[in-house]
């Protein structure tokens, strides 16, 4: 009888850089693999299968123009404890992304407005590595300040920017006056 086809395949790219997959035949020779983390954008692939036993010849099929979109991150932004800040003084803020594919890189700018209009941004702009980010924002005016920020985007997500205040805010307060009567 015809052997059943065994082997392994892999899926390159235009490049023939093999992509990582997982994936067997099944015994009429069919397979398939699935891909992770691809990077957005338009990507050719093609399958190559090199067989474990001689009575088969290697494959390899035409190219597949495969577009892969963007995502949306998700962001979480921690103000220090407590949520309170002193006028005139900074307040560390972290921002920590996560998304369905790699980890989210690039830059973000954490910003805070105050309900008479005045913004103020932190003082750096906040790098993200393994998805973490921290920065601190100067408070010159007292009140409730509602946070927000902006994402640069990168090769897998959507840069984006909050519509609207966080569900997040941070209070700003004079330092307590004492006075003595003597």
């Amino acid at each position: 009888g015809i052997p059943e086809p065994a082997g392994n395949e892999s899926l390159t790219d235009a490049n023939n850089s093999v992509l990582t997959c997982t994936g067997s035949l099944d015994v009429n020779g069919n397979g398939s693999c699935t891909i992770s983390n691809l990077p957005s954008g338009t990507i050719n692939l093609r399958a190559v299968y090199n067989p474990q036993n001689s009575a088969f010849a290697s494959v390899t099929s035409p190219d597949y123009k495969l577009t892969v979109d963007k995502v949306t991150p998700t962001f979480v932004l921690q103000s220090q404890n407590p949520a309170t800040t002193y006028l005139k003084s900074s307040a560390a803020f972290t921002l920590s992304a996560s998304g369905s594919g790699p980890v989210p890189t690039g830059t973000a700018v954490i910003s805070a407005q105050n309900s008479d209009g005045s913004q103020v941004v932190c003082q750096s702009v906040v790098q993200l590595v393994n998805g973490l980010g921290s920065c601190s924002i100067l408070f010159n005016t007292a009140g409730t300040w509602s946070l927000f920020y902006t994402y640069s985007g990168d090769s897998t997500y959507y840069a984006y920017t909050t519509p609207q205040a966080l569900n997040a805010s941070h209070l700003v307060i004079k330092y307590p006056t004492r006075v003595e009567i003597l």
